[in-house]
């Protein structure tokens, strides 16, 4: 049994369990045309595809099942056709979540090329950024970068835009007030300098947020499509076993029932005796 979210549903994890691709990819796995005697791979198809069944089920689960007359078998053909439909859901980015860690996973990817760009920029303009601004600038940069890109992302994230929302001006003229206060050799960097840094430093903890965002996102992508219940061969052997124990435990029953009995009839001849024994 699988669980599929909107807007997929169960209803459209029937369609992808019977699609061709899929079925053929069991096919070829489990060499079912070698297994079935078919003549071709088309034959073979035509005959896995009639022997499975796909269906919504009363809880809204995708239920598959394939008949077989190897109950191992066919519990391994269902177990796979249900990793293979989770794992076309998520890489097709089907789902609501997993649209969104692709949408993410871009963003990021355009963030880190934008990284290396900016750290080449401000490498030329300031080759060495720890003699300029000193131990407590660098900090100072590298906390208002993280803040900027946190509020950024939030907007961002709010709006629905894809892009960060940051006022470069006001934010610069921030930054500038901020780093002349830690160390003032900073009011030698010209706006260009100090403009490079704020970029790279800026974009630097957006990307580290991003990462984060899309380490969380993967993760609810991979919760997203869950498997339930996966199939299993029935356990023909527990009947006879069950029998066994049930005759066990009524043959345990019955003994208990005499030795009771055996008790009883012995105390009432000990009482007995007992109370003749008084009256003599």
């Amino acid at each position: 049994m699988l669980n599929i979210p909107a807007p997929v549903g169960a209803t459209g994890g029937v369609n992808i369990v019977q699609s061709t691709g899929l079925l053929e990819q069991a096919v070829e796995k489990y060499q079912l045309q070698r297994y079935y005697e078919a003549v071709d791979k088309r034959d073979a198809l035509l005959t896995f595809s009639s022997l499975v069944k796909a269906s919504v089920g009363k809880d809204g689960l995708l239920e598959i099942s394939v008949t077989d007359r190897n109950a191992d078998q066919a519990a391994a053909l269902g177990n796979y056709l249900m990793d293979l439909t989770r794992q076309h859901i998520l890489d097709g980015n089907l789902t609501e979540q997993s649209k969104r860690y692709f949408v993410l996973r871009a963003r990021l990817d355009s963030e880190l090329a934008q990284v290396g760009q900016l750290s080449r920029n401000a490498a030329q303009l300031l080759p060495d950024q720890e003699a300029a601004l000193g131990g407590e600038g660098m900090q100072v940069i590298r906390g208002f970068a993280t803040l900027e890109a946190q509020l950024a992302f939030q907007n961002a994230q709010a709006a629905g835009n894809a892009g960060s929302v940051s006022n470069l001006q006001s934010s610069v003229m921030q930054l500038r007030a901020s780093l002349e206060l830690a160390n003032p050799k900073a009011r030698q960097l010209s706006n260009e300098q100090l403009t490079a840094l704020r970029d790279l430093y800026f974009h630097r903890a957006l990307a580290a947020e991003l990462q984060r965002q899309v380490s969380l996102a993967k993760s609810l992508t991979d919760q997203d499509v869950q498997i339930v219940l996966k199939a299993s061969a029935p356990l023909e052997k527990s009947g006879p076993k069950r029998t066994l124990i049930v005759v066990l435990a009524g043959f345990a029953g019955l003994l208990l029932a005499i030795a009771i009995i055996v008790c009883k009839r012995q105390w009432c001849e000990l009482r007995d005796r007992l109370s003749r024994s008084k009256a003599a």
